[in-house]
C-alpha cells in the first residue's frame, strides 16, 4: 500500500479504530491488532498524531468525558507501545 489513496484510506481505519475503541466498540485487543497494521503501513508518527488530535480536539467523541478518553487513550498507547 504505497499510493497516496491507500495511506490516506489506512489513516482514517485507523482513526475509525481509535473511536470504536473509545465508544467500546471493539475490544482492545482488537484494536491493538488493526492499529498494529496500520502503523506497518503509515508508521508511528501518523497513528501518534491521531491519538493527539482526538485527545485534544473536543470535536471527537464529545460524549465522552476528556478524563476517560484520556485514560482509555493512554491504555491503547501502552498497549502498542507508543510514546
Amino acid at each position: 500500500m504505497s499510493s497516496d489513496f491507500s495511506k490516506e484510506w489506512v489513516f482514517r481505519w485507523a482513526e475509525g479504530t481509535i473511536k470504536g475503541y473509545l465508544r467500546h466498540r471493539i475490544e482492545l485487543n482488537r484494536a491493538k491488532g488493526m492499529l498494529k497494521t496500520a502503523i506497518n503501513n503509515i508508521g508511528e508518527e501518523k497513528i501518534s498524531l491521531i491519538f493527539k488530535n482526538i485527545k485534544e480536539t473536543p470535536v471527537y467523541l464529545p460524549t465522552i468525558s476528556t478524563e476517560e478518553k484520556v485514560k482509555q487513550l493512554d491504555l491503547l498507547k501502552k498497549e502498542l507501545n507508543l510514546n
